[in-house]
C-alpha cells in the first residue's frame, strides 16, 4: 500500500480548528468570569439596593408624618381637620407600602418587625390626636355658643342702671354683675386654678343672690329668680361654661402629651430606618469587595491562558509556512517564468494537492499551444461583435485621419457611407468630417506611435467632444480612443457615446446647484454643513465660523474638540445612530465652546445622505445659535415661578391678615355694645355720638377686610377652568339680585343664547354680581333702571357688554374705577369700599381676557365691555 496522504486542506483546516478551539476556550473563560461578575452585581441590585432605598424613604416619610401631626393640631374647623387627616392617611399608606417592601426584600425580619411595631404605635398616636383635636374643636364651639348666650342673656343686668346703695335691689344688681363677670372670666381661663377661683366667686355670688332676692319687692322677685336660674344653668357642673372650660383644658393637655409621644415614636422610627440603611450599606460593601477579589483572580488566569494561546498560534503558523506557503511560492515562480517565455522547472514532488497542481500546470502549458489556433477563428467573431455594437466605433489611419472602418451604428448616427462603398481615392470620409475641433483631432493623431514597434500614447478615455453628422446635425459625445497596429500600420480605435441628454441634465443640475449655493452662502446667522461617517466636516457655509465661533479649518479638523465634556456622550449617541446605516432626519440642541470661552447652544436640524445603493454616506444639516433664546426662556420661567410664589404668599398673607384683623374688630364692636348698654346713661350726647362713629368705623373696616379677602381669593388657581355655559352664572346672579331688582323696578335683559367657555363659575358670578349690582346701585333717580346684557363673537373671542341707563361715569375716570379702593362718590350717597370693579378686572384677566368701560353715546349711563377667549384660545 502507498503512503497515507494528508491533504493541504486538512492541514490548514486542522490548524484553523486548533486556533478556533483556543479562541473559544479563551472566550468561554471570559464569558464565565463576566457572568459571575454579572450575578454578583444583579444580587446586589435586586436584594441590597431596594432595602437601602426603602430605609432612606422610610426615614423621610416618618419626618413628614410627624410634621403633619403638628399641622393637624393647628386645624381650627372640622373641614381643615378632615383635610389634614386625609393627608396623614395618605402618608400612612405610603409608610405601609415601604414597610411591606422591606418585608418582601432582604432586610432582617427582626428589624422589620421592630419598625412595624413602632409604626403601629406611631399611627395609633395620630388617630388619638385626630380624636382629641375633633373633641377640642367641638368644646370650643360649644363654649363660644354658651358665652354668646351669657352676653345676650346677661344684657338685662348690664343694661339696667345700678340702684342707689341704700336701695333693696342694689345688692342683687351687684352680685348679678359679679356672677356674669365670673362666668366670662372662667370661659377664657388658661389654668385650672383660675377656673377654681372663678367658680368659688360664682358660687359665692349665687348664694348672695339668694339672700338678695329675699330682700326685693315681691313684684321684682320673679324676674330676679329667673335671672338667678339662668346664672345657675350657665354654671352647671355637667354642661355649664366652667365644666366645658375644664374639659377644653384637659383636652389640650392630652393633645400636647399625645403629640410628645408621637414625636418620640417618630424619632424611634427614624433611628430604626437609619440602622436598617447602614446594615444594608455594609452588606453591599462586602458583596462589592468579594466581587472585586474574584475579578482580580480571573484577570491573572486570563492573562496566562492568553499567552499560551498566542504561543500555540505562532507554532501553527510556522508549520503552515514550511509545508504549504513556501511550496506554493515556488509553484508561482515557475508559472511566472513560463508566461515570460523562459524555461523553469515545475515542482511536482510530493503526494498532496500542491504536487497535483504542478503536474496539472505542465499539462495546461501543453494545451495552450493548441488553443492559440482557435484565436484566429475568434477574430472574425469579435469583428462581427464590433460591427453590431450599439454605439459608434471607428478605426482611423493615424497618418491622415482617414476612417478605415466603422460599425453600423456609426454609419447611422453620423451619416457615413456604408463600409466598402468609399474605396475610390478622395471619397473616403475622414475624422475631420466628424470632429470639427482641431484640438480633438490633434489628440487622436498624437496617440499613434511613430514607430509601429513602440507602444504609443496611453488610451484616451471619456473625452467630451463636439461631433457633426453629414446632414449638418451637431451634438456632444464621450470619446474613448486607443492606439493600435494593424498589418504594420498605425491606427487609432475610436468609440463614441451620445451624451446630449446627459449634458442637459448636468446643466440643470449645475443651475440648481448654483441657486442652492447662492442661497447657502448668503444665509446669515445659520450654518449649513455636511460631514461624513467619521464625523468630519466636508462642507461648511461661509457663515459657519460666526455660528460655531471657530475658523472653518479648525472645525474641519475635529469639531468635537470644541464640545464641553457633557456634550460628548450625546454626540457619541448621534454617531451610533449615523453608523447604524438607517436613513433619518432629526432635530436636537448641542453645546459648543466658542473661541472666547463662552458656552453656546446650537439648534441643529440634519438628515442622512445616501448614495445610489441606498447606503448612508454622511449628514447634511443646518445649525443656528439659540443660546440667547434659551437664556431668555429660562429667565421667563424663573420670573413666572417667582411671580407664582409671590402671588401665593400674598394671597395667603391677605387671608391670614384679614382673619386676624377681624378678631379685634369683633372685640371692639362687642365692648362698644357693652359700653352703650351699661353706661349710655352716664355718657354725654357727644360721647354717645363718638361711640356711634367708632362703631360705624369698625363695621366699615370689617366690610373692607371682607372685600380685601374676596379680592385675594380671585384667581387663586385652586379650581381648574372647566367648560361652562355663561348663561348659568348670569341666571344665578339675577336670582341673587331679585330683591334689589323688585325694589328698584329695574328690568334686566339677558341674551337668549350664551356661549360655552372655559371658566370658573364662582369667579364669573362675582364678575356679573358686581357689574349688574353696580348698574342697579348707581341708578338715576329720575329713570327706571334698564340693564341689557349682550354677547357676540369677534376676533379676540366672546365680547360681552353690560349696558345701563344710570348716572354714568365720566370718560376720564374709565381707568381709575378699576383700581382698588377708588371711589367716585361720597360714602354718604353710596356705600361700598371701591373694590368691586377691581375684582371684576382680576376675574377677567384670570380668564385671559380684558375689561373696559365706555360712556353711552346718549349721555345716559355707561357700557362695560368684557372680552373672554373662546374654548380653543383658553385651552391653548
Amino acid at each position: 500500500m502507498g503512503r497515507r496522504r494528508i491533504g493541504v486542506a486538512f492541514r490548514v483546516l486542522a490548524a484553523l480548528l486548533l486556533i478556533v478551539a483556543l479562541a473559544a476556550g479563551l472566550g468561554g473563560f471570559a464569558l464565565h468570569t463576566f457572568r459571575t461578575l454579572h450575578d454578583d452585581v444583579s444580587t446586589l441590585a435586586e436584594q441590597r439596593l431596594p432595602t437601602i432605598l426603602a430605609a432612606a424613604k422610610l426615614d423621610r416619610q416618618a419626618a413628614l408624618l410627624s410634621a403633619q401631626a403638628a399641622a393637624l393640631i393647628l386645624a381650627e374647623g372640622e373641614g381643615d381637620r378632615e383635610t389634614e387627616m386625609m393627608r396623614i392617611l395618605d402618608l400612612v399608606d405610603t409608610l405601609e407600602r415601604l414597610i411591606s417592601g422591606l418585608e418582601r426584600g432582604s432586610a432582617d425580619t427582626g428589624d422589620v418587625a421592630t419598625i412595624r411595631e413602632v409604626k403601629t404605635g406611631f399611627v395609633d398616636t395620630l388617630h388619638r390626636l385626630n380624636t382629641l383635636v375633633a373633641r377640642r374643636n367641638s368644646l370650643e364651639t360649644e363654649l363660644d355658643a354658651k358665652l354668646t348666650d351669657v352676653l345676650e342673656g346677661g344684657g338685662a343686668a348690664h343694661g339696667q342702671p345700678a340702684p342707689p346703695p341704700d336701695a333693696a335691689g342694689y345688692r342683687w344688681h351687684r352680685e348679678a354683675l359679679i356672677a356674669l363677670h365670673s362666668l366670662q372670666a372662667s370661659a377664657s381661663a388658661e389654668r385650672q386654678s383660675d377656673i377654681d377661683r372663678e367658680e368659688r366667686l360664682l358660687i359665692g355670688s349665687l348664694r348672695q343672690l339668694d339672700d338678695a332676692i329675699s330682700l326685693l319687692h315681691p313684684s321684682e322677685r320673679a324676674e330676679a329668680a329667673a335671672m338667678r336660674a339662668r346664672l345657675a344653668g350657665w354654671a352647671d357642673e355637667g354642661e355649664g361654661i366652667i365644666a366645658l372650660r375644664r374639659q377644653l383644658l384637659q383636652t389640650r393637655d392630652a393633645i400636647n402629651g399625645t403629640l410628645s409621644r408621637n414625636r418620640a415614636l417618630a424619632d424611634l422610627l427614624g433611628a430604626a430606618s437609619t440602622d436598617l440603611f447602614h446594615a444594608g450599606q455594609s452588606a453591599a460593601r462586602g458583596a462589592t469587595s468579594a466581587a472585586a477579589e474574584r475579578l482580580s483572580a480571573a484577570e491573572v488566569t486570563y492573562a496566562a491562558v492568553l499567552a499560551t494561546t498566542a504561543l500555540i498560534m505562532i507554532l501553527t503558523f510556522l508549520y503552515l509556512r514550511e509545508s504549504v506557503i513556501l511550496r506554493l511560492r515556488g509553484l508561482q515562480t515557475a508559472m511566472a517564468a513560463h508566461i515570460g517565455g523562459r524555461h523553469a522547472a515545475i515542482p511536482t514532488d510530493g503526494h498532496d494537492e500542491i504536487a497535483d497542481m504542478g503536474r496539472n500546470l505542465r499539462f495546461f502549458l501543453d494545451v495552450i499551444a493548441a488553443r492559440e489556433s482557435e484565436l484566429t477563428e475568434n477574430e472574425q467573431l469579435f469583428r462581427t461583435v464590433a460591427v453590431m455594437a450599439p454605439f459608434p466605433l471607428l478605426m482611423l489611419r493615424a497618418s491622415d485621419g482617414a476612417i478605415l472602418t466603422r460599425n453600423r451604428r456609426a454609419e447611422a448616427w453620423l451619416g457615413l457611407p456604408a463600409d466598402g462603398e468609399d474605396t475610390d481615392a478622395g471619397t473616403s470620409p475622414t475624422i475631420a468630417d466628424v470632429l470639427p475641433d482641431p484640438a480633438d483631432r490633434e489628440a487622436l493623431r498624437t496617440m499613434a506611435p511613430a514607430d509601429p514597434a513602440s507602444e504609443g500614447a496611453p488610451p484616451l478615455v471619456d473625452r467630451e467632444v463636439r461631433v457633426v453628422a453629414a446632414s449638418g446635425w451637431a451634438g456632444w459625445a464621450l470619446l474613448s480612443a486607443a492606439p493600435a497596429t494593424v498589418k504594420g500600420e498605425a491606427v487609432v480605435l475610436v468609440g463614441l457615446v451620445d451624451i446630449a441628454a446627459r449634458r442637459q441634465a448636468e446643466q440643470a443640475v449645475r443651475e440648481s446647484e448654483r441657486k442652492y449655493r447662492g442661497l447657502v452662502e448668503n444665509l446669515k446667522n445659520h450654518a449649513v454643513f455636511a460631514h461624513d461617517l467619521r464625523g468630519r466636516f466636508t462642507y461648511l457655509s461661509p457663515s459657519a465660523p460666526d455660528v460655531f465661533g471657530h475658523p472653518a479649518e479648525e472645525m474641519a479638523r475635529d469639531y468635537t474638540a470644541f464640545m464641553p465634556p457633557d456634550e460628548l456622550p450625546r454626540w457619541q449617541e448621534r454617531q451610533e445612530e449615523l453608523l447604524s446605516g438607517r436613513p433619518f432626519t432629526r432635530a436636537y440642541e448641542a453645546a459648543y465652546i466658542r473661541a472666547d470661552g463662552s458656552r453656546r447652544t446650537l439648534a441643529v436640524v440634519e438628515t442622512a445622505t445616501v448614495d445610489e445603493a441606498g447606503h448612508v454616506t454622511g449628514v447634511e444639516g443646518i445649525a443656528h445659535d439659540v443660546t440667547d433664546q434659551r437664556s431668555y426662556e429660562s429667565h421667563l420661567q424663573a420670573l413666572v415661578r417667582e411671580l407664582e410664589k409671590s402671588n401665593a404668599e400674598l394671597a395667603n398673607f391677605a387671608y391670614v391678615a384679614s382673619h386676624d384683623l377681624r378678631e379685634p374688630l369683633r372685640m371692639v364692636n362687642s365692648y362698644l355694645g357693652l359700653l352703650r348698654r351699661r353706661h349710655s346713661h352716664e355718657l354725654s350726647d357727644e360721647a354717645r355720638e363718638f361711640m356711634t362713629y367708632a362703631s360705624e368705623g369698625a363695621l366699615r373696616m370689617d366690610r373692607l377686610i371682607l372685600d380685601l379677602l374676596e379680592y385675594s381669593r380671585v384667581g387663586r388657581g385652586d379650581r381648574p377652568l372647566v367648560p361652562l355655559d355663561l348663561g348659568a352664572p348670569l341666571e344665578a346672579v339675577r336670582r341673587n339680585l331679585a330683591p334689589a331688582i323688585r325694589e328698584s323696578g329695574a328690568t334686566v335683559t339677558l341674551p337668549e343664547k350664551t356661549p360655552v367657555i372655559l371658566g370658573d363659575r364662582t369667579d364669573l358670578e362675582r364678575l356679573f354680581q358686581n357689574l349688574l349690582g353696580n348698574a342697579i346701585k348707581y341708578r338715576h333717580p329720575d329713570r327706571v333702571p334698564e340693564i341689557v346684557v349682550d354677547v357676540t363673537h369677534g376676533a379676540e373671542g366672546w365680547h360681552l357688554t353690560v349696558r345701563d341707563n344710570g348716572i354714568g361715569i365720566p370718560a376720564e375716570q374709565a381707568e381709575r374705577i378699576f383700581k382698588i379702593f377708588q371711589r367716585l362718590h361720597a360714602r354718604s350717597r353710596y356705600d361700598g369700599n371701591g373694590i368691586g370693579l377691581a375684582v371684576c378686572r382680576k376675574v377677567v384677566e384670570h380668564h385671559g381676557g380684558r375689561i373696559w368701560m365706555e360712556p353711552n353715546d346718549s349721555g345716559e349711563g355707561s357700557t362695560f365691555h368684557v372680552i373672554l377667549p373662546d374654548r380653543e384660545r383658553a385651552a391653548a
